[in-house]
């Protein structure tokens, strides 16, 4: 595993973060396409039935437009769900390195800096008076 840096003002870290969900942002940006596409479209059915900028049947616009609702449903589905699972996926492995870096950074930071050795003895003490109380309980846990 490579070197973890610590510190996440680091301009580097901040650089490889980003890099590393970039591929969710151009997917996005890919569906974002394809969405402008779907709308372009529209425009263009409900242009060749509104000539003028008037809508001379609406009841027909209307059957026309959830006919075509109906047909692209499949492809929208299909666009959507590649989208979606991509990210998903990718994300997946991007979030899990980023946790395993955090936890060794984390770790280090206990192991290294004062609260961590406060937290050390701290531990150490309520072990102790622990195994202490449950010796002589109940007498032992009252003092």
């Amino acid at each position: 595993m490579g070197r973890v840096r610590d510190d996440y003002r680091d301009p580097g870290l901040r650089a490889e973060a980003r890099k590393r969900f970039a591929l969710a942002e151009r997917l996005e940006a890919e569906y974002m396409r394809s969405l402008r596409m779907l709308a372009n479209q529209i425009d263009h059915i409900v242009k060749a039935m509104a000539p003028g900028g008037v809508v001379s049947d609406s009841l027909e616009l209307q059957k026309v437009l959830r006919n075509y609702g109906t047909a692209i449903r499949p492809w929208a589905t299909s666009v959507a769900s590649k989208m979606v699972n991509k990210i998903a996926a990718v994300d997946d492995k991007r979030w899990f390195k980023m946790s395993e870096q955090m936890g060794q950074a984390l770790k280090r930071e206990m192991q290294r800096s004062p609260t961590g050795e406060w937290l050390r003895q701290y531990l150490t003490r309520t072990l102790n008076s622990s195994r202490r109380c449950r010796r002589t309980l109940p007498t032992a846990c009252m003092t």
